[in-house]
């Protein structure tokens, strides 16, 4: 039983991990920067670049859905 406990733990806490991360790190007004192309884009997170980019994509997709306001998407 203690088993059972423990891997129902662990499939728990992995996503309020991964999402906490992504809550902590996300930034919708960080500094500008320049991207290929010359395009001007706020920097989405705190630290991590184009890392966090790739790590976090699947919760920034359904965040940016859900909560367009905070990212300043008007449609």
């Amino acid at each position: 039983m203690a088993r059972v406990a423990l891997v129902v733990i662990g499939f728990v806490s992995v996503p309020l991990i991964y999402v906490g991360s992504y809550l902590w790190l996300a930034d919708n007004a960080g500094p500008l920067e320049i991207r290929a192309g010359g395009r001007c884009l706020p920097r989405q997170y705190h630290h991590g670049g184009r890392v966090a980019e790739f790590v976090f994509w699947p919760v920034h997709y359904v965040d940016r859905h859900v909560r367009p306001s905070h990212w300043g998407d008007n449609s």
